[in-house]
């Protein structure tokens, strides 16, 4: 579960309810992505005991600010390491076993017009072509990062790659 703040609004969410029909923008006042092992790790054990226990699990607050004239668009104040990186997690679960859960594209990675879809979260400046074409289009053979916050990405989708593979 997330607790989701909007306009002064305060209530949990699960994943799925966040995403219903929204569109999430990380301002590029935020710094750039910088999760690492460690906090994967216990991103990765907080899912593990979720499921032994059964469960809901407060992950965190996200906080959002709506963005001027864009319906259903907001900026992530608070929060941004940690829904990248279940975004990254998601597109993970999709790329390794899309015949189950490729659905899971149109809520999490991208949705629309079918020629020009948009992508669901939009990373700061900083982060954005890293993010686009490792997770978005599993291009990461090309990509050259050039700054830690696009090695953290880089090594996120392989940390939950070989976690999935492994679990």
């Amino acid at each position: 579960m997330k607790q989701i703040k909007v306009h002064g609004y305060s209530s949990l969410m699960s994943l799925n309810e966040l995403f219903e029909g929204r569109f999430f923008e990380i301002p590029d006042y935020q710094r750039g992505y910088s999760w690492e092992k460690q906090q994967l790790e216990d991103l990765t054990q907080d899912i593990v005991n979720m499921f032994n226990k059964q469960h809901m699990h407060f992950t965190g607050t996200i906080v959002a600010a709506q963005k001027n004239k864009k319906v259903n668009t907001f900026d992530i104040v608070d929060g941004q390491q940690r829904l990248t990186t279940l975004i990254i997690l998601v597109k993970e679960i999709i790329n390794q076993h899309n015949d189950k859960y490729g659905h899971f594209v149109e809520k999490f990675i991208k949705r629309g017009n079918r020629r020009n879809p948009k992508t669901v979260l939009i990373p700061n400046k900083e982060t954005k072509e890293c993010f686009e074409d490792v997770i978005i289009e599993n291009d990461n053979r090309s990509f050259i990062p050039k700054i830690k916050s696009h090695e953290c990405i880089i090594n996120a989708r392989n940390y939950f790659k070989k976690w999935l593979s492994e679990n």
